[in-house]
């Protein structure tokens, strides 16, 4: 139910930064996924919910040779929390009606694209980008064309 998403959202929201915390929940809601009924209307939300962590945490990527040891175990928190989301949205996408709603929404393929560039995530990216594209249904996707 869109309630259900917008507490998920507040939930996850709250607690970014706190990335252990944050990676509990997450993976906490993937235990229970088979519970959660995901309406087309709630794609949006969960959208945001999902991609604007990952942007978020973005931003801690590890320098060279900079960090301490107090850096290390938080950088090392922040890629579990990212890891997290990759596991959610590795199952949410693998149900092609899902990956379908989830790439026509544009802040979803844009915040998805704009992780190309990161070498950790990218064979996940491009997984994800595959799989979709060679659906039938992408075909008739302008959202993505036009990126």
């Amino acid at each position: 139910t869109k309630q259900g998403i917008n507490q998920m959202q507040t939930l996850l929201y709250n607690t970014m930064l706190y990335p252990e915390m944050f990676a509990e929940i997450v993976h906490r809601f993937l235990n229970v996924q088979g519970l959660l009924k995901i309406e087309k209307t709630d794609i949006s939300i969960l959208s945001q919910t999902l991609m604007s962590p990952m942007i978020y945490y973005q931003h801690f990527a590890p320098k060279e040779n900079e960090e301490s040891e107090d850096e290390k175990e938080e950088i090392e928190s922040i890629k579990q929390a990212r890891l997290s989301i990759i596991f959610f949205l590795n199952h949410l996408l693998s149900q092609p009606v899902l990956a379908c709603q989830f790439f026509n929404d544009q802040f979803f393929i844009e915040s998805l694209l704009s992780h190309l560039y990161e070498k950790p995530i990218r064979p996940s990216v491009i997984a994800h980008l595959t799989n979709y594209l060679s659906q039938k249904e992408a075909i008739h996707n302008t959202l993505i064309i036009n990126y």
